[in-house]
């Protein structure tokens, strides 16, 4: 499990370390996770685009059915401009619109560092984003 937590591209140690937490509150809730997934092409109104997530998480209901999760941990390389906020606008709008993917989006310091939050700050703010932006209720 430690090798698929390798950094990759212009990634450093405590946006890897994010993650790492990421997955395992994830685990222990229920999820299966999978590192740097890559989402294959979309077409879109701009043409066809391919992205890799942090995180692909999988949720499967009582009733067997599963539902797949993006988890993006935002750090402070790329996300912090008025560009790379609405690059990451458009992403998250094209895997929901076009692949049903929801994504969810939290913080680097959230998970790491000085200001890290609670397992259960992260797994509530997870459900919130989930049932306000998208109407995804895990049960």
């Amino acid at each position: 499990m430690e090798d698929q937590f390798r950094l990759k591209g212009n990634e450093y140690e405590g946006h890897r370390n994010a993650k790492k937490r990421l997955a395992k509150i994830l685990r222990k809730k229920g999820f299966i996770t999978f590192y740097e997934v890559d989402t294959g092409p979309t077409e879109t109104e701009i043409g066809q685009r391919s992205y890799t997530a942090d995180i692909l998480a999988i949720w499967q209901y009582s009733s067997r059915n599963v539902q797949e999760i993006i988890f993006e941990v935002d750090g402070k390389k790329g996300h912090s401009s008025q560009r790379g906020r609405a690059r990451d606008k458009f992403r998250d709008r094209v895997h929901w619109e076009y692949k049903r993917l929801p994504t969810i989006r939290l913080n680097r310091f959230w998970l790491s560092g000085r200001g890290k939050v609670t397992d259960d700050d992260i797994w509530i703010e997870t459900i919130w984003q989930l049932k306000t932006k998208f109407g995804v209720v895990l049960r």
